[in-house]
């Protein structure tokens, strides 16, 4: 319950006008969100496989996994670096194409294999499946990353 009270006059006399909210329903909604993005989170953590999230042409998330895969000792490593940059040559039309598709059409991607560049330079086959979602408020492309060749280090 909340509530909120200041001073009024009333047909000149001096009275209280007091609000009342009764806030359990919004608590509750609040709490069941929270559980929600902490299930989701662990979920994404848990993968086996690398979980990207691409925000324009930058990096913006990547999960322990996709770290992993790209030699990063830690995700931060590649969060705000170029998709591209993490892509073989070869590779980045496609990735290009797939990416102004996606925010063309809103939906997901079938999924496509190319090849992927680690940190180091070591190169790696990847199945992409592509999907929109917001990303801090903002359109993002969520690509979950398939490897059939892990990279060997």
């Amino acid at each position: 319950m909340h509530a909120s009270s200041t001073q009024i006059s009333f047909n000149g006399i001096p009275a209280m006008l007091t609000l009342m909210f009764d806030m359990s329903d919004r608590e509750q909604t609040l709490q069941e969100l929270q559980d929600s993005e902490e299930r989701y989170r662990c979920l994404i953590e848990s993968l086996p496989d690398g979980i990207v999230i691409i925000v324009g042409t930058e990096v913006g998330f990547v999960n322990k996994a996709a770290s992993e895969l790209f030699g990063a000792s830690e995700p931060e490593e590649l969060v705000g670096r170029s998709i591209y940059d993490l892509v073989d040559s070869d590779s980045r039309e496609i990735l290009k194409k797939r990416q102004r598709q996606i925010y063309k059409t809103g939906g997901a991607l079938p999924e496509v294999s190319v090849r992927m560049i680690g940190l180091d330079g070591t190169s790696f086959k990847a199945c992409l499946h592509s999907t929109l979602v917001a990303w801090h408020g903002e359109p993002a492309v969520q690509t979950h990353l398939r490897v059939d060749d892990p990279p060997v280090r």
